[in-house]
């Protein structure tokens, strides 16, 4: 994901093996990420979704994540 910010900066998030268990109307998203400024490392981290299937479409339920500026995953 890219986007600006209103400083004409550009932000990066790329995610990378994404690991989805689900059971019935529950799901959680692990997500490894790597976060970019303007193209230059910034952080990395895992993102955590919970979700759960509402009248048969998924919603996020929970969002948490973590800023590591080093030891990131491979």
């Amino acid at each position: 994901y890219a986007w600006m910010h209103e400083t004409d900066k550009k932000f990066t998030e790329t995610p990378y093996d994404i690991e989805i268990q689900w059971h019935k109307n529950l799901a959680m998203a692990w997500v490894p990420y790597e976060f970019l400024i303007d193209d230059a490392f910034s952080h990395c981290g895992i993102d955590v979704f919970n979700l759960v299937k509402v009248e048969g479409s998924w919603k996020i339920s929970h969002l948490t994540y973590t800023v590591e500026k080093s030891d990131c995953a491979e």
